[in-house]
């Protein structure tokens, strides 16, 4: 079984409650321990005796009694792929944050078999269960908090996932978010996975980067990735990668190759092109200062804001200016 993600919308979700006091089965309990029992697709093996030791070792029910109750709400979809059965939980992806290091799906696809539905009814309540439905992304999953349980396409029960394009428009724009993706040089349109990857590195920068703003992330991202070649010689520059190195990239030196020797070895590092890069920014902080300064006249007091970010600026221009001191 496998750790998953439950919601606190679940928790009040009606129409569980509904089924569960209609039958008198543990169908909530139940629902979740199946999402533990799936696969990263939310795909698993139609075999309630297993299922129900794993998920109730302890209740005295017929588990395929608790999986027929949840097949008539559509909460779950049993198809037949030759003569094997599955399972298939529709909204898994939508409220799933999959981890990568998780194996691939060794079951079929929905599309890919025939829905073993109990009425015509139940079947209406999965219209995309089927072969016409669009495509699957590989490992994409919905990140956590877009939207209530079942609000994503109308239905509890949809089985489509989002495509590449649907990642991309469905992203608020985010300078410091597009300043990762333009440095690590990913393609676009990311899949959920890597859409969800670069939100979470974007996240821990600024929390090392309290204060700053957007614009003076981005010149930090900017900077550091440029410095990422003079650090690892050869190395792909990934978003993690930055997030992992970010402190060493603050202050390097430029390699320079040894004499005679073959081409690519990187020898002694000189301390001048270090000493360039930081007086350039000492004087790009100096110059903010004044524009800041500028903005105001003598009769308007500064906002808050302002004060903040002049102290910001303040503080990384005395940090220069001791670096400075220490080569020269």
């Amino acid at each position: 079984m496998r750790i998953r993600t439950v919601k606190p919308e679940f928790f009040t979700h009606e129409a569980l409650w509904e089924l569960e006091r209609e039958t008198g089965l543990p169908v909530r309990v139940a629902y979740v321990g199946l999402w533990c029992c799936a696969d990263r697709e939310g795909r698993f093996k139609w075999e309630p005796r297993r299922l129900g030791v794993q998920i109730l070792p302890y209740d005295e029910v017929d588990f395929s009694r608790v999986l027929h109750a949840l097949t008539t709400r559509a909460f779950v979809v049993k198809y037949r792929v030759n003569d094997a059965c599955f399972g298939c939980i529709p909204s898994f992806l939508k409220h799933q944050i999959i981890n990568n290091r998780e194996s691939e799906s060794v079951f079929p696809p929905v599309e890919s078999g025939e829905i073993d539905a109990v009425d015509n009814e139940q079947l209406a309540r999965v219209p995309h269960a089927s072969i016409t439905r669009q495509p699957r992304v590989p490992h994409a999953s919905k990140a956590e908090g877009k939207g209530r349980e079942g609000e994503r396409n109308g239905k509890e029960g949809d089985c489509v996932e989002a495509t590449r394009e649907e990642v991309e428009v469905e992203r608020p724009r985010n300078v410091v978010w597009d300043a990762i993706v333009e440095v690590s040089n990913s393609t676009l349109p990311l899949t959920k996975n890597e859409a969800s990857r670069v939100g979470k590195v974007v996240k821990e920068l600024k929390a090392v980067m309290v204060g700053f703003s957007d614009e003076e992330m981005v010149s930090q991202i900017k900077r550091r990735a440029s410095n990422y070649a003079l650090v690892f010689p050869g190395a792909t520059l990934t978003d993690t990668a930055l997030l992992n190195h970010w402190s060493k990239l603050d202050t390097v030196k430029a390699p320079q190759a040894v004499p005679g020797a073959a081409q690519g070895v990187v020898g002694a590092v000189s301390p001048s092109v270090q000493v360039i890069q930081w007086t350039q920014e000492l004087n790009d902080c100096i110059e903010k200062m004044r524009e800041i300064k500028e903005s105001y006249d003598g009769h308007q007091s500064w906002s808050n804001d302002d004060v903040e970010k002049y102290n910001r600026i303040l503080a990384r221009r005395k940090e220069l200016k001791r670096c400075l001191e220490r080569e020269i």
